[in-house]
């Protein structure tokens, strides 16, 4: 997934922060530096609650990294919010959520207007929307709460019925 995209550089000393507190040290990706696009789907076919799990999901992807900057969109037909995020920053307190279509196009057309250089682009939707005619050159891995057919990239299906029941 995710990881395999990204990462490449282990190391046990500083070990991952991520699962000590239960006394289980694993590997670190130390000096990892990375830029990635993240996009979260804030239309109304994503309710409140899938809308926090993928915010809380974008923010665990992020904590994998030493060093990462990230850009992010919250977008449904438009792109309502726009940040860019570094290991430096805070993480926002509150992510607003609209609540209109779903148009997939605008995040694609943003990256490439700003030219950003990501190394991949998450997008965590339902995958109900218009998408590209065509795929960019980077890679683009779909984060669907549902099983839905998307016309190229990769897909991973998120269970959040699981993550409640948990």
């Amino acid at each position: 997934t995710i990881a395999h995209i990204i990462k490449n550089n282990f190391r046990l000393f500083p070990a991952s922060k991520k699962h000590l507190w239960r006394g289980i040290y694993l590997p670190s990706t130390y000096g990892e530096s990375i830029e990635l696009a993240v996009a979260v789907d804030t239309s109304g076919s994503v309710s409140t609650l899938e809308f926090q799990e993928f915010m809380a999901e974008v923010r665990g992807i992020v904590e994998q990294f030493e060093d990462f900057t990230l850009y992010l969109f919250l977008c449904d037909t438009v792109i309502h919010d726009q940040y860019t995020i570094t290991t430096q920053d805070y993480w926002p307190e509150k992510f607003p959520k609209h609540d209109g279509g779903t148009d997939f196009r605008p995040v694609f057309e943003e990256i490439e207007n700003k030219n950003l250089s990501t190394s991949v682009l998450i997008y965590l939707t339902d995958g109900d929307g218009y998408y590209p005619s065509q795929g960019p050159s980077y890679p683009v891995i779909w984060v669907l709460n549902k099983e839905n057919n998307i016309p190229w990239g990769q897909k991973i299906i998120m269970d959040i019925e699981a993550k409640r029941a948990a």
